[in-house]
């Protein structure tokens, strides 16, 4: 994950490419070649509105949907010596205080004084209050609004896993609140900041970084980091960058690794559940004889008649290592089951056994489906086969007592949970 650089001197180059391509290019500084005459009275205007968006921001970085340690800012800005911003930012809707007015995306920016040092040097924002926002004037004008006028804010909550997976929960997606206008941002107050490519002014809405990191969940972090030149101007993109990889910690990927002591393994999960690609490639790398595991939530276990309820899958790479669950030679039609199923199931060794899931399809809409599989090999409840660490932290599942307080995103039975599923959940989770 790199900082990009933004081109700041070719004025008419940065409206075109610069912004544009934020995401994944480092973007040039040099100027177009061919013939181009620019007045000086545009180009103060085009100055004029560079920095009105980015004040002295020169870097910056925005991992899509990721979010990273508010302190790696102030480490960058201790090695490059200049400074460096975290922003929170998320989507959002607003209303005026009796809804007949509304705008929609907006731009929910959770800031501090790092930000506005960057940006006016100004900080509007009256400490941490939980009850007053600033709007830019665009936004107050949409909404028709003044200083002292109420809104009300929803925020789109950033989920912890990715929406096109089944467990994923659809409560809570969104927050609501009712707030008080406390200041109207001009573009001299950094009001119209944006790293968006379009000239179409943004409806921005500021708040407290901390406040907004507490709304959302994402206590000590953000999404976006700004970094202004040095005094020397001397900063390069390379620098910059070499820095971030210096500075890095697990952490700024959403990961987190600790060790399993009676199994002298170390392991690695995501608070995102699911981890990338690149991150499990670069993972699987790093370690002798690693191991890739998915847990899955299933509907229901059934071998002929009878049946088990909502229950967890782990399909685990296949291994030589004696210590390991599924051995080498594991057929993809197999399964390897603990005791107690087989004994809620009546099941043995070669039986059938038949999994039922959701998989998500066309319009987010859940679809059943089934595999069938063969009983390989049934497990003594103790070791691997009761292990807890096998379940990921899905949300709404790991985080309650009870399996009927489960919402794990997906319709669920409650009736089909029987009394010995919810004293197997109370003791081996």
């Amino acid at each position: 994950m790199n900082l990009f650089k933004l081109a700041r001197r070719s004025l008419t180059f940065y409206w075109r490419t610069n912004i544009g391509v934020l995401l994944s290019v480092v973007v040039s500084t040099s100027v177009l070649t061919g013939a181009l005459i620019v007045g000086d009275s545009v180009r103060q205007s085009l100055m004029m509105m560079v920095n009105a968006r980015l004040g002295e921001t020169q870097f910056a970085l925005v991992p899509q949907k990721r979010f990273f340690r508010t302190a790696l800012s102030d480490e960058l800005a201790s090695e490059l010596d200049t400074m460096a911003a975290p922003v929170l930012q998320v989507r959002g809707l607003m209303t005026n205080n009796n809804g007949s007015k509304r705008a929609n995306r907006v731009e929910v920016l959770g800031v501090d004084e790092r930000f506005y040092g960057i940006g006016t040097r100004r900080n509007p924002i009256r400490g941490d209050s939980n009850d007053t926002v600033i709007l830019n004037e665009q936004l107050a004008a949409r909404l028709d609004v003044n200083i002292g006028d109420e809104i009300v804010l929803r925020i789109e909550k950033p989920g912890l896993m990715p929406r096109d997976v089944p467990l994923t929960p659809d409560s809570d997606l969104s927050t609501a609140f009712r707030l008080q206008v406390g200041t109207v941002a001009d573009q001299s107050e950094f009001g119209r900041f944006s790293l968006q490519s379009n000239q179409i002014a943004p409806l921005n809405v500021f708040v407290p970084l901390r406040w907004l990191q507490e709304k959302i969940g994402r206590t000590e972090q953000a999404n976006i980091l700004l970094v202004a030149s040095s005094r020397d101007d001397n900063i390069t993109i390379e620098k910059a960058n070499d820095v971030i990889r210096k500075s890095w910690r697990l952490a700024d990927a959403e990961l987190q690794c600790h060790r399993l002591d009676e199994r002298d393994y170390f392991e690695i999960r995501s608070r995102r559940v699911v981890i990338d690609d690149y991150l499990s490639e670069a993972a699987m790398n790093a370690g002798d004889n690693p191991v890739g595991i998915l847990t899955y939530f299933v509907n229901e276990l059934r071998l002929r008649e009878k049946t088990t309820p909502y229950s967890m899958v782990s399909a685990i790479k296949p291994s030589t290592d004696v210590n390991s669950i599924v051995p080498a030679d594991m057929q993809d039609d197999e399964v390897i089951i603990n005791q107690w199923l087989a004994d809620d199931l009546g099941a043995k060794v070669g039986d059938p056994l038949e999994l039922t899931y959701y998989v998500m399809g066309l319009t987010r809409k859940l679809e059943q489906q089934s595999m069938s599989f063969r009983v390989r090999k049934i497990l003594p409840m103790e070791g691997s086969a009761v292990d807890p660490e096998l379940m990921p932290d899905f949300p709404g599942l790991a985080d309650v007592d009870n399996c009927r307080d489960w919402d794990p995103g997906i319709d669920i039975d409650l009736d089909k949970i029987r009394t010995k599923d919810e004293q197997y959940w109370d003791e081996y989770r």
